[in-house]
């Protein structure tokens, strides 16, 4: 359509027209093929895949590590994450974002970094837990170096009326949004307004300082049959959110029970994200919302979990 778009709900499948004077295209690697080519001046994208392994974690280490690949001198971290340790990222390019799958030779390159910086983890590709993938869209240029790609943010017009972002990153998005903005009432007629993001608070976010509130945090009693690390990666995840998971524990004390023994998550966190956080699947709830899957591999805990969710799920 001129204006807007046509849009189709994949879970009723209900069709639709939505009218508007702008409309914003942020769709990451699925821009190429939701907008097609047909009159559109607009670069080539480039889409670049990330790989990302969780291992175990390194016993007595709270740091993060930033490390050179000894095989091509790229940048790799290796990073505490969930009492797991997460290590990543490689770079190659894809034409597809269904192509966002984890290789073999992938696996070995980051295992070989890692041996080759952190000689004592003596990890080997059977120590990875999970595995996972993903894609970002840039900028097309002619090189061959992955390295020498921009990663800088910009906000396009291909067409008039519409706006399509490309670049950025999950850290850079507040101020990404700032740029889209801007061009959105440009393209409006309306005079710019002064930016606020740098000055909100995201939903969550502890009063400072942070330390004082998080030892207050601790102390409710909802709180106080769990272990340190669990409490401790709670109030990480949600922040004064954990206001409502106390509250769902006091409707239902079993609530409080932890979702699995190899991962610091409760079964209030579960229902938090089916009543408030918009879950509607299993993937949604334990990929999406919590990464249980990533930190735990499959076992019968795991199974019934899943199976729990989907009786909820059925039930609405």
């Amino acid at each position: 359509v001129s204006g807007g778009a046509e849009v189709r709900d994949t879970l009723s499948d209900e069709r639709f027209t939505i009218d508007a004077r702008t409309t914003v295209a942020a769709t990451g690697p699925w821009t190429a093929a939701l907008l097609g080519s047909g009159g559109l001046k607009l670069k080539p994208i480039k889409l670049v895949k990330g790989v990302h392994l969780v291992l175990p974690a390194i016993p007595g280490c709270d740091e993060a590590f930033l490390l050179t690949a000894p095989q091509d001198g790229r940048v790799f971290f290796v990073i505490p994450w969930y009492g797991r340790t997460l290590v990543g990222t490689t770079e190659s390019t894809v034409s597809d974002p269904s192509q966002a799958v984890v290789t073999e030779a992938e696996v070995r390159y980051l295992i070989d970094a890692v041996a080759a910086q952190l000689p004592g983890l003596r990890w080997t590709t059977a120590d990875v837990i999970a595995s996972f993938a993903g894609v970002r869209s840039l900028q097309g240029e002619d090189t061959e170096n992955l390295s020498a790609v921009t990663r800088e943010f910009v906000v396009l017009e291909p067409r008039p009326g519409l706006v399509l972002p490309l670049g950025g990153k999950y850290t850079t998005s507040r101020c990404d949004a700032i740029g889209i903005v801007d061009r959105v009432q440009q393209l409006l007629g309306q005079p710019l307004k002064a930016s606020r993001t740098g000055a909100t608070p995201l939903p969550g976010a502890p009063p400072a300082p942070f330390r004082s509130w998080l030892d207050s945090a601790r102390t409710a009693p909802e709180f106080a049959a769990l272990g340190e690390q669990v409490v401790t990666t709670l109030l990480q995840r949600h922040g004064t959110r954990a206001e409502r998971l106390c509250a769902l524990i006091r409707e239902r004390p079993q609530l409080a029970e932890p979702l699995h023994p190899h991962a610091s998550f409760i079964a209030a966190e579960v229902e938090l994200a089916l009543r408030e956080e918009m879950a509607l699947s299993v993937d949604d709830v334990l990929r999406r919302r919590m990464p249980l899957r990533l930190l735990v591999p499959a076992d019968d805990t795991l199974n019934a979990i899943e199976q729990r969710i989907l009786s909820t799920l059925s039930a609405r």
